[in-house]
């Protein structure tokens, strides 16, 4: 694995949760919703395998709701691609503000 690679594929996905955030800030903004930072957590396991998580929480009122976090890499491979990310966090981001929509 080339770092500059890695680099490139997790910065890809952080920019893809920021830019799916900007894309449903007006329903956020309605809802109170806000997040907090985006971290990625990564380490490598007792086989010196290479493992990355993208992890953001979200708040209303300053209270934990829910976290949303994803594998980027595991086992020293890419775990998704941007395209079935970018759905599967618009699902999950959609299904987080309708629990919360009067």
């Amino acid at each position: 694995m080339i770092k500059e690679e890695i680099y490139f594929n997790e910065k890809a996905h952080v920019d893809l949760v920021k830019d799916v955030f900007c894309e449903k800030s007006d329903e956020f903004n309605e809802l109170n919703i806000t997040y907090g930072d985006i971290k990625i957590r990564q380490d490598y396991s007792e086989d010196n395998e290479y493992w990355s998580e993208l992890e953001v929480d979200l708040f209303i009122d300053n209270k934990l709701i829910d976290v949303i976090e994803f594998f980027i890499y595991r086992n020293n491979k890419l775990e998704t691609q941007i395209e079935e990310t970018k759905i599967w966090l618009l699902n999950t981001v959609n299904e987080i503000m309708s629990r919360f929509k009067m």
